[in-house]
């Protein structure tokens, strides 16, 4: 029985670790790419050229995707549906050439939520400064999962893993 109580009792404190954790999420890698910030924007700002470079579509080629009418600038969306990714969709919100492309995400699967996507360019002599922010609201599921997996680690890597694929592209 006092086993049982102390199992508890560690339970309680752990949740109580878990609803404790922040309520909001940033996560930002940039890198500095050997192009002018025009090149850049044209990958980010067309979601088709996102099939090129992205982490999540490398991850699983097999994904479907589906794109809007409009697949470039403000307005422009696509959704994805695989087994490893899950499914949501991306709308670009704003469209600032050459400067800043900000993108709605809405997860459906495996879990319901949103967040945003803010890609930044800043010219660096010859070279861009491109960083690529995600931030949005933490629920108790997601702070379960950010304790039990470093959720920021694992989507540094798939920034740091797309911004690579970019500099490829346009270096």
């Amino acid at each position: 029985m006092l086993i049982l109580q102390v199992l508890v009792f560690v339970l309680v404190l752990f949740l109580i670790y878990v609803q404790s954790r922040p309520n909001d999420f940033r996560y930002e890698r940039s890198r500095l790419i050997n192009a002018s910030p025009e090149k850049v924007f044209e990958q980010v700002n067309e979601f088709r050229n996102w099939e090129k470079w992205s982490p999540w579509i490398e991850m699983e080629p097999t994904a479907v995707l589906t794109y809007g009418d409009k697949t470039e600038g403000e307005g422009a969306f696509y959704r994805w549906d695989g087994k490893k990714t899950g499914s949501g969709s991306c709308t670009i919100l704003r469209s600032a050439p050459s400067l800043a492309v900000d993108v709605a995400l809405e997860f459906e699967k495996p879990m319901k939520s949103s967040a945003r996507a803010d890609f930044k360019l800043v010219p660096e002599g010859a070279a861009t400064r491109v960083s690529w922010i995600m931030s949005g609201s933490n629920n108790f599921i997601a702070k379960f999962f950010g304790v039990v997996f470093n959720s920021e680690k694992m989507i540094s890597k798939s920034f740091d893993r797309g911004l690579e694929r970019i500099a490829q592209l346009v270096e």
